[in-house]
């Protein structure tokens, strides 16, 4: 819907807005004939939470960057409504409009019980990389067993209209761009460089292997990572104790000289946990939209663009930290160049750009229990070795549980329907024990109906989650505050307050501005019909 209301504005007025959850589409959609985009771009910030437009504006450009989007529209209350809230299912529930039990993407990583394996959400074995000599291009969309916002661009205009996503992350590159795009590009991080799999094309483009050859990514990492003004001016303490250093620091404090941290980092893998790498992600946007010619005729072009630094800063440092703010900054005043770039390339009246976040994140569990007394950090391999010493015990055989992942237990495909009742009945009462654990879901019962005498909150949310091929047996979940981490960090997949409310805002040619504040799922940003 989304992409059709993007196209309404070639031929007129949107008519009969079909559902409330669509209200947002109004505004940009029921506008005079000549508003016409010739590019629309959608940004997805990894790890965003919604308050983090309230908690920043105050640092952020007063025009452009984030206050560009104050020209347009802002839906204040967008939410996801499946389980869990993680990059994989995220992506793919914005740019397809529908939820993973539908797009197939239930986690980062799932267990195939039938092939006996675990299986990464974008892997392909059948595709190969281009772009570098390395095998972390085979990867595609082959899991996305829907198509999504870039695909309806190809069959509404043909080949004609150019479709592309760029990422750092490939899943998140690959699940925006769809299956049809011109290419989809992720970085590479054992050399710096952009690379994409043959899933797309045979050969990788001349003017992207020209921009690998400026080794901009090994510029980058031979500055420092300095503390802008307004985030030292922010007031936020730096050193505290709920941060996880870099390797080679005994704390979390700036400035943090990259020459000398990034060998003992990853190399090249640092790119992606410093502001930096948004600004090298921004790089290549602008060298693609020049070389493709993007938004230079009147077929309507689609560009994804997915800044990933952000989720691995909120990761290592936490929602608390000095450093997220400081990163936030930084994109704001990238997002401020890039609007002006495209303004001067495009012209104002030229392009369409909405906004939102794969997910959240929740306050790091070391902060929580120093400054709210409550909460935790679980070690999940610790409890799959704990469950797997029980389950022996207990029944006397080996193998039983296959897999522990995304909460679920996995077990073995081959054991009788009578043993596997008796394991689940057993897993159910020892998890239940768990000061940690909130409730415990069979998954069989998952979309039959909620239960009259059901009290929990997860139902409904592991419903919209959850694939019969694809998810485990029993699904269990935790209290608000525990999170399957370290102490020090934020993580996500829950479906409390900050893992679930995300931006969604929109700017463009015919969008008045407005705050919309009426409830709105995420899915509801592109539907599929």
């Amino acid at each position: 819907m989304l992409l059709n209301c993007f196209l309404s504005r070639f031929s007129g007025f949107l008519k009969n807005i079909l559902a409330l959850s669509f209200a947002f589409l109004a505004i940009s959609c029921a506008k005079k004939e000549e508003a016409k985009p010739k590019l629309v771009i959608g940004i997805v910030v990894d790890q965003m939470r919604y308050d983090y437009l309230q908690r920043f504006d105050k640092y952020f450009a007063k025009n452009n960057g984030f206050s560009r989007f104050k020209q347009g529209a802002n839906y204040t209350e967008c939410r996801y409504s499946y389980l869990p809230t993680y990059t994989g299912p995220g992506f793919a529930t914005i740019f397809t409009g529908t939820v993973p039990k539908n797009h197939g993407i239930v986690g980062n990583d799932w267990y195939d019980a039938q092939l006996g394996k675990f299986m990464y959400c974008a892997s392909d074995s059948a595709a190969n990389t281009i772009g570098s000599n390395s095998g972390v291009g085979e990867m595609s969309p082959r899991n996305l067993l829907v198509d999504g916002l870039g695909d309806s661009f190809k069959a509404h205009f043909g080949a004609k209209s150019k479709v592309y996503g760029l990422g750092i992350k490939d899943r998140s590159s690959i699940f925006s761009a769809g299956k049809s795009a011109d290419m989809a590009f992720w970085y590479d991080a054992s050399n710096g460089s952009w690379i994409s799999s043959t899933h797309y094309h045979s050969t990788f483009p001349a003017w992207a292997t020209s921009f690998n050859e400026l080794e901009k990514a090994n510029e980058y990492l031979n500055q420092d990572w300095e503390l802008s003004k307004e985030a030292q001016d922010s007031g936020v303490e730096d050193n505290q104790s709920w941060e996880r250093p870099f390797k080679g620091l005994d704390s979390a404090v700036f400035p943090y000289e990259l020459s000398k941290l990034r060998l003992l980092n990853g190399n090249f893998a640092m790119l992606k946990q410093v502001p930096a790498g948004n600004d090298f992600t921004l790089d290549f946007a602008r060298t693609l939209i020049l070389n493709e010619k993007l938004g230079r005729d009147s077929i309507c072009d689609f560009l994804s663009l997915c800044f990933s630094p952000t989720d691995y800063v909120g990761h290592r440092f936490g929602t608390e930290s000095l450093e997220l703010v400081d990163i936030y900054v930084k994109l704001d005043k990238a997002l401020e160049e890039f609007f002006k770039f495209l303004d001067n390339e495009l012209g104002e009246d030229s392009y369409t750009v909405f906004l939102s976040a794969d997910h959240g994140a929740a306050p790091p569990a070391g902060y929580s229990q120093a400054k709210l007394s409550k909460g935790g950090a679980i070690n999940i391999l610790d409890l799959e070795q704990e469950l797997d010493s029980v389950l022996e015990a207990k029944f006397e055989e080996e193998d039983i549980m296959k897999a522990l992942v995304n909460q679920q237990v996995y077990l073995h495909k081959d054991l009788s329907d009578s043993l596997k009742i008796e394991v689940k009945t057993f897993l159910k009462k020892y998890l239940a024990s768990k000061d940690y654990i909130e409730e415990i879901l069979d998954t069989k019962v998952l979309g039959r109906g909620v239960p009259a005498s059901y009290a929990g909150r997860h139902y409904t949310p592991a419903t919209n989650g959850y694939h019969p091929n694809r998810t485990g047996d029993l699904w269990f979940f935790y209290k608000p505050y525990w999170v399957e981490y370290t102490l020090g960090g934020s993580t996500h997949g829950s479906i409390d307050e900050w893992d679930i409310h995300v931006p969604f805002m929109v700017f463009g040619p015919g969008i008045k501005p407005e705050i919309n504040k009426k409830p709105l799922d995420v899915q509801d940003i592109a539907p599929t019909a």
